[in-house]
């Protein structure tokens, strides 16, 4: 799959979406490919060019276009990001709190 940046580079499109709050620039590949193992379904792949980092984004819902793609998955970084914060924030707080307030 990784290869297809560089054999399908010159197919790549370029649109501004926004991502963080922010409007960027990537370049995408769209594509409809049947993936699983056995029960085969189809999926569409966006493969994005971001500042120079690269990533295959996938969505079961084909209705997307990539540019759609592209803009939720960053929503759903911030939210991960943003459930790693408070696990670690609550854990932290939470063994403090314990350890010091309940004898053992």
């Amino acid at each position: 799959m990784k290869d297809l940046f560089k054999t399908r580079a010159s197919e790549f499109e370029t649109a501004t979406v926004t991502l963080y709050g922010k409007e960027e620039t990537v370049h995408y590949l769209c594509l409809d490919l049947l993936w699983g193992k056995g029960l085969y379904q189809e999926l569409r792949f966006a493969l994005v060019n971001y500042n120079g980092r690269l990533a295959i984004l996938v969505s079961a819902d084909r209705t997307f276009a990539a540019t759609d793609i592209i803009h939720l998955y960053g929503y759903r970084f911030k939210i991960e990001g943003m459930f790693s914060e408070m696990k670690q924030a609550i854990g932290g707080f939470g063994y403090r709190f314990w350890s010091k307030t309940i004898p053992k």
